[in-house]
């Protein structure tokens, strides 16, 4: 079996910390796949922290589709926060509906700093600070400590130049 490597990648300038977190599942996926991600968060301080669900969850819908649905709820979670910016983490094809939010939909003017949790094989941010994570299963990426650890820290450095691009080696013992 070969494992899989997580990346993050982190982007965008930093106005400030702490704000609200829109994180966005992957296909077949719900926000239970990310519940472990979205505690990490709150226990770390982050008080405004939000999974969409996205409908449908199983590819039929064009990622178009699923981006405005992005776009609605990272519009709530602003106005819920009375925020005018939030930052956003995608996983998997979750990555991808986020992208499109922010490239076409003009995410970009309400997204601070926008993370991707994909197979590392398989996607470049240009621009962007990345971290490499072996990770054994795709599905695990987003319950794998040095995942969490990685989002969190990408979260809350003051500049993104400022997150370690070095890739993260397992602890011993395991993650």
């Amino acid at each position: 079996m070969n494992p899989t490597a997580a990346r993050i990648s982190v982007s965008a300038p930093s106005t400030s910390s702490r704000l609200p977190v829109l994180l966005v599942h992957g296909i077949n996926d719900d926000a239970r796949s990310l519940a472990p991600l979205a505690a990490w968060l709150g226990e770390a301080g982050f008080h405004d922290v939000r999974i969409v669900e996205l409908r449908p969850n199983n590819g039929d819908a064009p990622i178009a589709e699923l981006a405005v649905q992005v776009a609605e709820a990272a519009e709530q979670l602003r106005a819920i926060a009375g925020c005018e910016r939030l930052d956003v983490v995608g996983f998997s094809m979750g990555a991808l509906v986020s992208r499109y939010y922010l490239q076409r939909l003009e995410g970009r003017n309400q997204v601070r700093r926008y993370l991707m949790i994909v197979p590392s094989h398989s996607s470049r941010l240009e621009g962007a600070r990345e971290r490499t994570v072996p990770v054994i299963l795709h599905p695990l990426m987003p319950r794998d400590g040095r995942v969490l650890r990685a989002v969190e820290e990408a979260l809350t450095v003051e500049r993104p130049e400022d997150f370690s691009a070095l890739p993260v080696t397992p602890p011993p013992g395991g993650p």
